[in-house]
Formats: C-alpha cells, sequence, structure tokens
C-alpha cells in the first residue's frame, strides 16, 4: 500500500470535495500581516490543542511554514492522540511562543484554525517543506497535516508591553 493509501485510510474524515473547499478558500484569504508571518517564519514549534466527543489534548508539533499558502506542514502519527481527534474534528486551537523570561521581551500568538491532511496536489511540496527545515524527516514518512489559520492575535510586549496585532482570514 502506497503512503497516500495509508494517508487516505488512516483519515477517511477527509473527503476530496472538503479538500477541494478549503483549497479554494485558502486561495481568498487576506495575506496574513508581516509582523506575524515573520514571527511564525522564526520558530518552528506550534503548540495545538484538539477536542471531539468529549476529549481533549494538545502536542507541541515541529512546523514548517509555507508563507505563499499561508499555512502550517506538520508531520504526526496518525495514531496518536492529537491526530486521532483532528480527524474526529478539523477545527483546533494553539499557540506559538518564544521561551523568553524577560516579561518585557514577551512574544507570541494564539490561534484558531483548521487542519487537514495533505492532498495528492500538496503532498510533495508540504514534504519538501517540512524536510528542507526538518532533514531527519526524509528516513520516514508519516502524516502530514495542513493547518489553516481562522483568526491569530499576536502580542509583543518588545514593542510596547500588551502590543496586539490581530489578523482574521475574512
Amino acid at each position: 500500500m502506497s503512503l497516500r493509501s495509508k494517508q487516505e485510510a488512516k483519515s477517511t474524515t477527509f473527503t476530496s470535495s472538503y479538500r477541494v473547499a478549503i483549497e479554494d478558500t485558502l486561495a481568498m484569504q487576506k495575506p496574513l500581516d508581516p509582523i506575524i508571518a515573520k514571527y511564525i517564519r522564526l520558530n518552528q514549534v506550534v503548540n495545538v490543542a484538539a477536542f471531539a466527543n468529549g476529549d481533549a489534548w494538545s502536542a507541541n508539533l515541529f512546523y514548517s511554514f509555507d508563507k505563499e499558502e499561508q499555512v502550517l506542514y506538520i508531520m504526526s502519527a496518525a495514531s496518536s492522540r492529537h491526530s486521532q481527534l483532528i480527524a474526529q474534528n478539523p477545527k483546533v486551537c494553539g499557540t506559538i511562543c518564544d521561551q523568553e523570561t524577560e516579561v518585557a521581551m514577551l512574544r507570541g500568538l494564539q490561534f484558531s484554525g483548521t487542519m487537514r491532511t495533505a492532498s495528492a496536489k500538496t503532498e510533495d511540496r508540504a514534504f519538501d517543506l517540512y524536510a528542507e527545515r526538518f532533514p531527519v524527516a526524509k528516513t520516514f514518512r508519516d502524516l502530514l497535516w495542513v493547518l489553516e489559520f481562522d483568526e491569530i492575535k499576536y502580542t509583543d510586549n518588545s514593542i510596547m508591553f500588551g502590543h496586539k496585532v490581530t489578523w482574521n482570514a475574512n
């Protein structure tokens, strides 16, 4: 069984019509604010919280950022608890943050979004960008997720305490 077939079997929740609708929606999104895009590009770990059927779980996951598509590519085992929950309910929320201890220098963002498995159309590009950032990924290949942002709130205390930049897809 090919990798694509395994991914399809592991994530039957996502139909091709759903993927097409999401990809069409992406083409209509507003561009990310440049300060938000830069912050995402400079980091590498996202915390994603998933919820379905009364169960919730969060996970810290490595990501690559596709600035052209404004999405994160994430590789994770289909058998993981968070992947199982996302397969049942693709709506997620989470954070990307620094590990700064100086309050005046804290920066980070909170988001809501939707996750889906990479379509056949985007899988090669997603894997290439992910493996470029994390070369160890070339030694194995797991389920590739695409995280599309719906809303982002970025906080940057280094500009001014409590300075916020917000963005939404619509």
